[in-house]
């Protein structure tokens, strides 16, 4: 079978899997997953199972025991729009996406967060099995994922994402993960930290001698996608080539040798509007504003799509996942039939004075209409005087800044033709 789709399901308070796809080209959109792997007793440690999927799109995944939240592969595919939270308190090691081969996997404008895992994660077998390479993570948001992102093999693209919190990049340079990163790109991201392991390449690999079974010591083997030629930079951007803290009691920590552009390691909170409350744009003014690199296939030779974002227009890109948007805000994940996922956060007590009023459209609308005031009678009630927000734009911006201690009620009303879901 080729070419099935799930679209628009859920699946809540279950035990085991959420469910199985294992035909060629599977289409998976708008799908939540909330309150399943609550023993995580099978053989099974994902929320849900696929195999060959080609898309992946808007699935919400939310207190779920599994250690992995979405795992799929075996050929090039997108998982895009996901919002994945609250997993893996009951299994060992996972991360929110995980994926491994060569199948030009992209990973883009997801939000992996709040959960004890990584965020996003490109796998490889034991030295010498495989090494990872071709993948794309770009336009994702993390925060409160201490294991940040993890990326073992080599020639991938890591472009405009943004992390919050303890977590970084570590770009593996392990013979352990067959990985040297040598060759991954990493432009324009906002991440505090980047690191690439322990380093191990002083001891000796083993291989396992088919005829035999057993495992024999291999000095000179390694995967030829591995190799670099001698004129290969080995570091550009910021100085983190070696990521060694002076303690003779840790183990060695390998050389950064991924190639960098434009990436901020600072403290995201000085350039972004709110992320506390979920709005990770950029402030106006701010030198990441149009401050990123260009991205051409000269950086990529392998990348045979266009990039992820915009990168052809003509001012130069932003660092960082989010601009500085007006009208309207990308929000992953599934999408009910009404509005749902306010920013700021419903009863929160920390807006910023000049926050916009952002939501997740419902379902299969085209038009929203929003009510504001200080009533919230009044605005649970009202019948007229919303503003009406046609197609995908969901910003509604006040004409002068709150006051502070001032309290809103809003209401956002979805519409498809003339039928209304409050």
């Amino acid at each position: 079978m080729y070419g099935n789709a799930l679209v628009n399901c859920q699946f809540t308070y279950l035990d085991g899997n959420a469910f199985e796809g294992r035909s060629n080209g599977l289409i998976i959109d708008n799908v939540l997953i909330y309150r399943t792997q609550q023993t995580t007793l099978g053989l099974d440690s994902r929320s849900m199972s696929i195999n060959r999927p080609s898309v992946v799109r808007r699935v919400t995944i939310d207190d779920v025991g599994a250690s992995v939240g979405i795992k799929g592969g075996g050929i090039a595919s997108v998982y895009k729009l996901n919002n994945i939270m609250h997993f893996g308190g009951l299994q060992y090691d996972g991360a929110s996406l995980q994926m491994g081969g060569r199948d030009k996997v992209i990973y883009r404008y997801n939000w992996p967060h709040d959960h004890p895992k990584r965020s996003c994660r490109f796998d490889a077998r034991g030295y010498p099995t495989y090494a990872n390479a071709f993948g794309e993570m770009s336009y994702n948001v993390a925060w409160n994922t201490p294991g940040g992102f993890a990326i073992k093999g080599d020639d991938h693209l890591l472009h405009n994402n943004l992390i919050l919190g303890d977590g970084g990049f570590e770009l593996f340079n392990m013979k352990q993960w067959a990985s040297k990163n040598e060759r991954t790109v990493v432009a324009n991201n906002i991440v505090a930290n980047l690191s690439a392991g322990f380093y191990d390449w002083e001891k000796v690999g083993t291989r396992k001698n088919n005829l035999t079974g057993k495992y024999e010591d291999v000095d000179d083997y390694w995967l030829k996608e591995t190799l670099v030629e001698a004129n290969h930079p080995t570091i550009i951007g910021k100085d983190m080539q070696v990521f060694d803290d002076g303690n003779t009691r840790g183990r060695k920590k390998s050389p950064l040798l991924a190639i960098q552009h434009n990436n901020y390691h600072n403290d995201p909170k000085a350039v972004l509007r709110d992320p506390d409350n979920l709005d990770f744009r950029l402030k106006e003014g701010t030198v990441l504003v149009n401050g990123g690199y260009e991205l051409s296939s000269n950086d990529v030779p392998w990348k045979t799509i266009a990039f992820t974002g915009r990168y052809s227009s003509d001012a130069a890109p932003n660092i960082g996942p989010y601009g500085v948007e007006k009208e309207y805000y990308r929000i992953p994940g599934f999408q009910f039939p009404q509005a749902s996922t306010p920013i700021p956060c419903d009863g929160t007590r920390n807006a910023k004075r000049d926050c916009d009023l952002m939501w997740l459209a419902g379902y299969g609308a085209d038009k929203h209409i929003v009510y504001v005031g200080h009533s919230k009678t009044e605005v649970e009630q009202a019948t007229s005087g919303g503003k009406k927000f046609e197609g995908n734009k969901n910003i509604y911006s006040f004409a002068e800044e709150l006051e502070k201690g001032e309290t809103i009620y809003w209401r956002v009303d979805a519409l498809m033709g003339t039928h209304v879901i409050k």
